[in-house]
């Protein structure tokens, strides 16, 4: 792991989309939660049709009333809650092991930033042994959610910003680079990544391919 002070760039890892095949997971964790919150079957189709990888977004999908940070912090309890079972299956997508040890070893300083409860990220990374490449991580737990720019402030609020890329699967994530305002790399190796305004070519298809891509992003 490279400290932050000695890095040449810092790089920020969404985890689910991008570090993590959690799709179905999450599927059956959303409509656990929404089935209990509008007391009715949800089926995984309707889930689907909502998803996003905005609580609040999907909270307001399914209309129900997040209006208070009472009901805001509730929601999210129970659905870091619900992340938490051991029932749900994930694993890290090909090539993202490589390409850890890639950016390590060229001396990039790696985290994470998460839409994820940090019992559960924590768990999870460190089941998959990949925990140990990221110096520091930010979670859903931690504070204002994606796409507020706050997680990344506290992650690498210290450091230039154009040594800073974001890699991520969402709109959310997308959002929040351009929030806190460094660069961002699309990870579309996830077949449900969705994003605005990108064009096909923008699209980074494999893990190890972000590494030429960050290396032309830093040197400008």
């Amino acid at each position: 792991m490279i400290e932050p002070d000695k890095a040449i760039g810092h790089i920020v890892f969404d985890c689910d989309g991008t570090l993590i095949s959690s799709h179905q997971a999450i599927l059956m964790g959303l409509q656990k939660l929404m089935g209990g919150e509008l007391n009715r079957k949800v089926s995984i189709e309707e889930i689907e049709e909502k998803l996003d990888m905005r609580m609040d977004v999907i909270a307001n999908n399914f209309r129900l009333d997040i209006s208070t940070p009472e009901s805001q912090k509730r929601l999210l309890d129970k659905w870091a809650l619900i992340s938490q079972k051991t029932e749900y299956q994930y694993a890290l997508f090909d090539g993202i092991k490589d390409l850890l040890q890639e950016l390590s070893k060229k001396g990039y300083c790696l985290y994470v930033w998460t839409g994820r409860d940090r019992v559960s990220t924590l768990d999870i990374l460190n089941d998959l042994k990949a925990i140990s490449w990221f110096y520091d991580f930010r979670t859903a737990s931690d504070g204002i959610p994606k796409p507020h720019p706050q997680g990344m402030e506290e992650l690498v609020g210290s450091f230039d910003k154009n040594k800073v890329v974001l890699i991520g699967d969402s709109v959310a994530d997308q959002l929040g680079a351009s929030q806190y305002g460094c660069h961002f790399l699309a990870a579309s190796w996830c077949p449900n990544a969705k994003f605005e305004n990108l064009l096909h070519d923008d699209l980074i298809k494999r893990p190890l391919d972000c590494v030429v891509h960050i290396e032309r992003l830093l040197s400008n």
